[in-house]
């Protein structure tokens, strides 16, 4: 399947573990290689699929904190399907609670961000996680088996995300 081929060369932050955003590092990103949505069409999630093959049975799922589909999640999304040679994603799960697509700067005002988070509910989070792993499933369908990690609050929605037996 090709991917993005009018996509240029970009760069994306190399991500240690147990570093801060303060120790990223940039890297060269082939981004001729990573799908944005094209062939999902789905605003709320985040498509990194140059590692899938017919024999990719497992896939990454990244839950951002209360920030949206920033740059350092979709770059932390590549880091996944880079080192563990993985199809990856990144799920928007505010879409769940506001039905649009929204990305917080991360020293702006926290206020809208809160507001969501404290009016999202456990169920309409599941209902879109579902939705999504099906739309990945039918796209791709040797996807069986999904790894969920969040961060901060997406932290939380993972362990929600356990109660799906393909995860």
């Amino acid at each position: 399947m090709a991917c993005c081929d009018e996509l240029p060369f970009g760069f994306a932050a190399k991500l240690t573990i147990g570093s801060d955003y303060s120790t990223l590092k940039t890297r060269k990103v082939n981004r001729q290689s990573i799908c944005y949505n094209r062939f999902m069409n789905k605003q709320y999630l985040y498509t990194n699929t140059a590692h899938y093959t017919q024999q990719s049975n497992k896939a990454v799922i990244v839950l951002p904190e209360i920030f949206g589909i920033t740059d350092f999640i979709k770059n932390v999304t590549d880091r996944f399907a880079d080192e563990f040679s993985l199809p990856a994603f990144a799920l928007d799960h505010f879409y769940s609670a506001t039905g649009k697509v929204e990305v917080f700067d991360y020293y702006g005002d926290y206020s809208r961000n809160m507001e969501i988070m404290n009016n999202m509910k456990g169920e309409d989070f599941y209902k879109l996680f579902q939705q999504a792993l099906g739309e990945i499933q039918a796209e791709h369908p040797a996807i069986t088996e999904f790894v969920v990690v969040g961060f901060c609050f997406g932290g939380r929605l993972a362990y929600l995300a356990g109660m799906d037996e393909r995860v």
